[in-house]
């Protein structure tokens, strides 16, 4: 049983996979560079530029609270 479940996960998976690509596919080159950068954090948040020794201050300007980064900007600062 065990078998038949694993191989529909992974089948679903799969698919779900294939529609990503597909989308991906279709985006041009600035809105798959902007996607990729977001997902990768390699984007001109504070983090990534004080890794790269641009900023000395890797903090989100908009809540001085956590670091800022793609997910922080995203998903938690409050001043969204």
């Amino acid at each position: 049983m065990k078998t038949k479940s694993l191989l529909a996960t992974a089948t679903y998976v799969s698919l779900l996979l294939a529609q990503q690509a597909m989308y991906c596919r279709r985006l041009t080159r600035r809105d798959l560079r902007i996607l990729i950068g977001t997902l990768t954090d390699h984007v001109d948040l504070n983090r990534h530029l004080s890794l790269m020794k641009v900023r000395s201050d890797p903090t989100c300007p908009l809540c001085q609270d956590e670091e800022d980064t793609a997910l922080h900007l995203l998903m938690y600062s409050a001043l969204l």
